[in-house]
């Protein structure tokens, strides 16, 4: 019996980035299975990682209607 996972991952931005994308595409995880958040950005102060990152969720969002 297969089962639909459920997967949950923090890590850098830009590695959450090919994270999702694999998770998304090639692996066909429902996005409703799926919590993934950077916590940093390589490069980045907290500030404007947290303004990238709400950039980022925005346009990801758009990708699944």
């Amino acid at each position: 019996m297969l089962k639909t996972p459920a997967v949950w991952v923090a890590c850098e931005f830009s590695e959450m980035r090919a994270i999702r994308t694999w998770l998304k595409d090639i692996k066909a995880v429902p996005h409703k299975q799926v919590y993934i958040s950077s916590y940093w950005k390589k490069g980045r102060s907290e500030d404007q990682h947290k303004i990238e990152k709400r950039l980022d969720s925005d346009a990801f969002e758009k990708t699944l209607r």
